[in-house]
């Protein structure tokens, strides 16, 4: 793991940790919802690759080679707004390029959560988020490790089904830019899909620390 990929994880971190401090010492004030859970994404379509060496920029289709799975911890406040650090591994290839990307990623994201629209059970949201990680990328007669720089939008639902299982559903947009290969100032593709996830929220843990103030 390289010096980027630690200073990312510590700034993610960091910035998760600030964003869900909110227990005080007053009895009325609740503390964060903490959960981790894991989301698989599917019917990836509409995806692109581009190749630019500084002369002249190509552009050719991709074919996803299977479903990323993420795995997530994450906090919802009062306001029903996550955040999350999440660890994502995705694999693809290029139909014409003949060429396999394989990438893994560590990221952090933020939900808005849209309570003008939610019901007991169902809250949608928008999200946006990024990471840094590594990639390698497998040609005809090369096998190249390039850096990952992963940016991310999504809309979606939350379904809860009993207070401690929720499951989650919806779309995004996801750019990867893997770097300078052997001929290519950079290697970036960008792809849409369908997720859909399970999360388990501690609120036992969360009803203990706030019983606790």
């Amino acid at each position: 793991m390289n010096s980027k990929i630690i200073l990312f994880i510590s700034l993610s971190l960091f910035t998760f940790i600030h964003a869900t401090e909110s227990i005080t010492t007053t009895p009325s004030n609740k503390s964060n919802d903490w959960y981790v859970g894991v989301n698989s994404s599917m019917l990836n379509s509409g995806g692109s690759v581009l190749l630019s060496n500084g002369r002249k920029t190509e552009t050719y289709d991709i074919e996803t080679k299977d479903s990323p799975i993420l795995l997530k911890i994450g906090s919802v406040s009062d306001s029903k707004n996550r955040t999350e650090i999440y660890y994502k591994k995705d694999s693809f290839n290029t139909a014409t390029v003949k060429d396999i990307f394989k990438t893994s990623t560590v990221g952090l994201n933020y939900q808005w959560g849209i309570t003008s629209l939610s019901s007991e059970k169902i809250l949608p949201y928008l999200r946006m988020g990024g990471g840094i990680g590594s990639a390698s990328m497998k040609g005809d007669n090369d096998h190249l490790e390039l850096g990952v720089v992963e940016l991310d939008m999504g809309a979606g639902i939350h379904y809860k089904i009993v207070d401690n299982i929720s499951l989650s559903a919806g779309l995004y947009r996801r750019a990867i830019i893997l770097g300078e290969d052997k001929t290519n100032n950079s290697v970036g593709t960008g792809f849409n899909g369908v997720e859909v996830g399970v999360n388990y929220h501690f609120l036992d843990l969360k009803r203990a620390m706030v019983k606790q103030y």
